[in-house]
């Protein structure tokens, strides 16, 4: 007897589940499927509560991995119409369409709340800060249900990508403070911004040597150039540090020498031409006055990259010098640092016109002394783009 009613039994299981799966019903809570209170937002079972506190995998099976109905034929867009437009259906749209908070997934708004922080800022920036996109910090997903969007209960993950990490300190994300650290856009070393704070921030902030004193006789604040670059590195081997120290402070040659020599600089964070587009940032090189400056013959800076990073024709490095004058070494390597190329006789032959038997402090003696090295009253007249006697 059991034999024969059991194939009956199992039809009538699958009859009634195919009915309740494939039939398309007016009304939309389901009662046979979902609580009375499933669309009661004052509810604990209201259906955006539930996706909040669990994800939506329990969704799909019924109504399609993309919410465009499955086999029950009822999709998100009935009810909510906006829901084909994107990231914005469920949360962000009040600053931008980018879907990013504010507002965040339980309606706050304040940047205090930390669904919400400075994530505006990050996307569209300011001033000529053009902003990141969502993946430098999340996986961006193509669809609402794909792998690591709704998958696990809130809150989202921060997974930051290659471009805001770096190979000496490792990006983290803190929840309990609200802080990320080891991250490029805000100098991997020491800074750790917190995410739910206005703040404005120093040079020093970001980039560069906060601890670094002004030399004696240096006319500017040396110290937001690397060590340390914003990948948190130190060695001058690596191109974001290279010689800046060599030219920023008093060095054998000279007094240092501003930052806009060789870069904007700017005043606040947000200038133009500071922050452009999305990590990993490099500075672009945009050649001041000094560098150059046009001597004997037309100067052409140009900043050459690659394994062998090295500025060629600048006027610092004997670029006025006609060639027949030039030195031995006129177009350095950016991250050799070790005297070689600041050696008496680099930048121009020594002298630099037909030997007469002198040295050179007997016609540069307020600049020279007589054993060829500058000397310290001499090194502000020295690479100052005149000639001193």
């Amino acid at each position: 007897m059991a034999s024969k009613t059991w194939p009956i039994l199992v039809a009538a299981v699958i009859a009634i589940l195919s009915t309740g799966c494939s039939e398309r019903r007016e009304n939309p809570m389901y009662p046979d499927v979902h609580p009375a209170s499933w669309m009661d937002p004052d509810s604990p079972d209201f259906h955006g509560a539930r996706v909040l506190a669990v994800g939506t995998d329990f969704c799909a099976g019924c109504h399609g991995q993309d919410a465009s109905g499955g086999t029950r034929a009822v999709a998100c867009s009935d009810c909510h119409e906006e829901s084909r437009s994107g990231c914005v259906d469920c949360h962000g749209g009040l600053d931008n369409e980018t879907g990013a908070p504010p507002y965040d997934l339980s309606g706050n708004s304040d940047i205090a709340s930390i669904g919400v922080g400075a994530h505006t800022l990050h996307l569209e920036g300011e001033g000529g800060f053009a902003g990141f996109e969502c993946d430098a910090c999340h996986l961006v997903p193509s669809t609402q249900y794909s792998p690591g969007h709704q998958d696990s209960p809130l809150p989202a993950e921060v997974t930051l990508n290659e471009a805001v990490t770096n190979r000496f300190y490792p990006a983290t994300w803190d929840r309990a403070s609200g802080t990320c650290t080891g991250v490029i856009c805000h100098g991997a070393s020491h800074t750790t911004p917190v995410w739910t704070e206005e703040a404005e921030f120093a040079c020093t902030d970001c980039h560069g040597n906060p601890l670094r004193e002004r030399e004696e006789g240096q006319e500017f604040d040396p110290g937001p150039a690397p060590p340390f670059d914003l990948g948190g590195n130190f060695v001058t081997s690596a191109r974001g540090v290279g010689a800046h120290e060599s030219h920023v402070l008093t060095g054998p040659l000279r007094v240092g020498i501003d930052c806009d020599e060789c870069h904007i600089k700017p005043q606040r964070v947000e200038d133009e031409g500071h922050i452009d587009g999305n990590p990993p940032f490099q500075a672009e090189i945009v050649w001041g006055d000094l560098a150059d400056l046009d001597g004997d013959t037309t100067t052409t800076p140009v900043y050459i990259e690659g394994d062998n990073p090295r500025c060629s024709d600048t006027y610092c490095h004997g670029g006025r010098f006609v060639q027949e004058d030039r030195g031995f070494m006129t177009e350095p390597t950016w991250t050799i640092v070790d005297g070689s190329q600041t050696a008496c006789g680099a930048c121009h032959k020594i002298p630099p016109h037909d030997d007469f038997g002198l040295g050179c402090d007997a016609c540069h003696g307020s600049v020279v002394n007589p054993d060829t090295t500058i000397s310290e009253s001499g090194k502000s007249l020295h690479i100052n783009g005149e000639i001193n006697f």
